[in-house]
């Protein structure tokens, strides 16, 4: 995946859209999740999140290679930050490994998150 200036520039406009799912209130987050799918982080960067819940779990996510599984330091939400099989190349997860810092660090929605421990 090479992204390029105007790949980097949509895949920064997607960790906007991003924070909105993240920390933008329930009903987003609880669409996403009554879909139970992975969603997408710009169109065709090949890196998808899936907000994880009740009726949400990792099991949606196979066929996806898993870059990060993190917990909302308040307990609040879980997400994984998942790789298609299609893009699944060294560069791919390294942007994906980005977008999970910048979850992680609060500059997608002003909250901090962290790494889940495995089971």
């Amino acid at each position: 995946m090479t992204l390029g200036h105007d790949g980097l520039m949509r895949f920064f406009a997607s960790l906007l859209a991003i924070g909105l799912v993240l920390g933008g209130g329930a009903s987003v987050a609880a669409a996403q999740e009554a879909g139970c799918a992975p969603s997408e982080v710009g169109d065709g960067t090949g890196v998808f999140f899936l907000a994880l819940g009740e009726n949400c779990t990792s099991a949606q996510a196979e066929g996806y290679t898993v870059i990060a599984h993190l917990v909302r330091d308040d307990e609040s939400s879980e997400v994984l930050v998942l790789v298609d099989a299609e893009h699944d190349d060294a560069e791919t997860q390294q942007v994906a490994q980005l977008l999970a810092e910048q979850v992680k660090d609060g500059s997608v929605d002003g909250g901090t998150w962290h790494d889940q421990p495995p089971d």
